[in-house]
């Protein structure tokens, strides 16, 4: 089961980011992500790692809605912070 909320999370990533990142179309990189460097750490205390690189040349701050959902779509964790 935790694998599938760890998929619902990475599907809600992605449809999320590519949002974030055409907010900053008049930069032509803005911000992207690594994703060869992108990791699902499940030890002690699990974490997804989300490596994040500003082309834009200058501080951008913003809020990110983390949600794990179940097979019915119903939110089983959430997690917001401000960056």
């Amino acid at each position: 089961m935790r694998i599938v909320h760890s998929f619902a999370a990475w599907i809600f990533l992605f449809v999320a980011l590519p949002a974030f990142c055409l907010a900053n179309q008049g930069d032509s990189q803005g911000v992207i992500v690594q994703e060869s460097k992108m990791q699902l750490v499940l030890a002690q205390q699990p974490r997804l790692e989300l490596p994040f690189v500003n082309n834009t040349g200058k501080p951008l701050g913003g809020h990110v809605n983390l949600e794990i959902l179940r097979e019915d779509d119903k939110i089983v964790a959430s997690k917001e912070a401000d960056i």
